[in-house]
């Protein structure tokens, strides 16, 4: 892989963090020497996390951080979730003025034409470690499996997504729900967490 020189500048300024290093000496990686000898390994290992999708959005993911930051680089990590089967990880990790442009792309991808039609969310999931984000299509009931979380629906009003939610909440695992409503129809958010 040929780097461009913006990108070698990156690299070699690049610092992994301690809970990074801990993880890579672990597993007997010296993240120093795999930055001389591999820099692309390098990339992959210290790359952020930039978003959860389905594999059918990785494309348009892709092009849009083509066009919006070309010189960075995207790896695919395989997920085991129904609703995102893949995360998009970005090296270098993103400042905060490229980060809210591709919250700007990716929001006003889902508003408009066929994935505003077929009601593809874009959203950000703030957690205990940080903030995730998610590009997916919404979870139909009838595909979802017990200890899933994530939008599931649509339902037709806010009282069946109510009951639904209820119905497969699990309080004891801290899987609780919330309502809310996107694109004309009602859905159950399922998360692990707790209401305020």
């Amino acid at each position: 892989m040929e780097l461009s020189a913006w990108l070698r500048a990156r690299l070699a300024a690049h610092e992994p963090g301690a809970a990074l290093r801990r993880r890579a000496e672990a597993a007997g990686v010296a993240l120093d020497a795999l930055k001389r000898e591999d820099p692309a390994a390098y990339m992959a290992a210290c790359a952020a996390p930039l978003v959860r999708t389905d594999a059918r959005l990785v494309g348009v993911v892709s092009g849009i951080v083509g066009r919006l930051l070309p010189e960075h680089q995207l790896f695919q990590v395989p997920l085991v979730t129904p609703q995102t089967d893949t995360e998009l990880r970005v090296f270098p990790p993103l400042t905060r003025a490229e980060r809210r442009a591709l919250d700007d792309a990716f929001g006003q991808l889902v508003g408009e034409g066929p994935y505003r039609e077929q009601r593809v969310f874009y959203r950000v999931v703030e957690e205990r470690g940080g903030a995730r984000r998610e590009l997916a299509w919404p979870l139909a009931p009838s595909a979802y499996r017990a200890g899933t979380t994530g939008l599931i629906g649509p339902f037709e009003d806010e009282a069946a997504a109510r009951a639904w939610g209820e119905a497969h909440a699990e309080r004891r695992s801290g899987v609780v729900f919330d309502t809310l409503p996107y694109g004309g129809a009602w859905f159950c958010d399922l998360f692990r967490g707790e209401l305020e």
